[in-house]
């Protein structure tokens, strides 16, 4: 009796000891299989939800479309497939697996790889660049030309008043053949009346709430004009008469954030061609214009005005020339 007993133990320990091995086994199979490729733990619905995925494991399966595939295997690995199409191979779903993995990373198919387990990963130098996909590399100056005007102003920083007086600015400049279009750009000023050659061109007055001023900053406005006509061949002259712009807090102490803290920028262009299209101005806001504030004869504004005792601007800079200046033209 205690043989048959101390028997029956004994294999009963030789059976557990031998499940616990093939269970072993194949935790270790399936591990290994998922840390080779882990695209092999998708199921069949996220593939067909991915375009890349989906385009992929067609090449292989013809018939692997959403209504092709039914429901009740979407939740299941590829593996599963072979209940609708028995004739694909488990060396076919490896091809297909293997495909997916060689795609790169910067594509869609991406997002469908699941993070990596707690703990190091074993990534390639190689693969740590995210750009190493990128065909070509650009600067940023090579993709975009920075604007040519510059924000100016007249040569008075004073203090942080609220003050609403105008200003006035003028400049020359020469056209040796007519465009068949011609666009204005104003930008800065709270309300502004342009002049060409004496002619009043265009006005405008920004919706500005005086009480929330100094509370809310309300950014760079940019008014736009057709001025085709107003041009001529020869020597042209452009005045504006302007308020400055909203006030925009900031705690930079450079000048040109002083001049954007009270709103005292404005920035001029015309250019050869309809409104958003770009080409090198006729004329644009820099240290050649003058400007003045305070009382003004009568006839400012004309061609033939004698300016000269006027003095430059105070040129602040392209409109792009400093980060700081970005969110302003935002």
């Amino acid at each position: 009796m205690k043989a048959s007993k101390s028997s029956a133990f004994l294999r009963f320990a030789v059976i557990s000891v031998v499940a616990l091995c093939a269970l072993q086994s194949s935790v270790i199979y399936a591990a290994a299989r998922l840390s080779r490729n882990p695209f092999e733990r998708l199921t069949i619905g996220v593939l067909l939800g991915n375009p890349v995925a989906q385009e992929i494991v067609a090449r292989y399966i013809p018939r692997f479309r959403r209504s092709e595939i039914p429901q009740s295997i979407r939740h299941q690995t590829l593996y599963a497939i072979k209940t609708v199409d028995p004739g694909v191979s488990n060396a076919t779903i490896r091809k297909i697996y293997a495909a997916l993995a060689d795609v790169p990373a910067t594509s869609a198919v991406a997002e469908l790889s699941p993070p990596p387990p707690d703990g190091p990963t074993n990534i390639l130098n190689r693969e740590l660049d995210p750009a190493r996909h990128l065909r070509r590399s650009e600067l940023e100056s090579v993709l975009h030309r920075p604007l040519p005007e510059q924000y100016i102003w007249t040569r008075d920083l004073g203090g942080h008043g609220n003050w609403l007086e105008p200003r006035y600015f003028r400049t020359t400049f020469y056209i040796k053949k007519l465009p068949r279009h011609a666009t204005l750009y104003v930008a800065g000023p709270r309300q502004a009346k342009i002049y060409i050659n004496g002619q009043e061109v265009g006005h405008y007055q920004l919706n500005v709430d005086l009480r929330e001023i100094e509370a809310v900053t309300i950014g760079i406005r940019v008014y736009h004009r057709n001025v085709t006509d107003a041009l001529h061949v020869g020597r042209n002259v452009i005045a504006i008469e302007a308020v400055r712009g909203p006030t925009a807090y900031n705690e930079a102490l450079s000048p040109i954030s002083r001049h954007f803290h009270d709103g005292k920028v404005l920035a001029v262009m015309i250019t050869p061609a309809a409104r958003g299209v770009q080409a090198p101005p006729l004329v644009m806001s820099d240290k050649r214009w003058r400007a003045t504030a305070g009382r003004v004869p009568s006839g400012w504004q004309a061609a033939d005005f004698p300016d000269s005792q006027w003095p430059r601007v105070d040129d602040l800079g392209g409109i792009e020339s400093a980060i700081g200046l970005f969110q302003a033209n935002a």
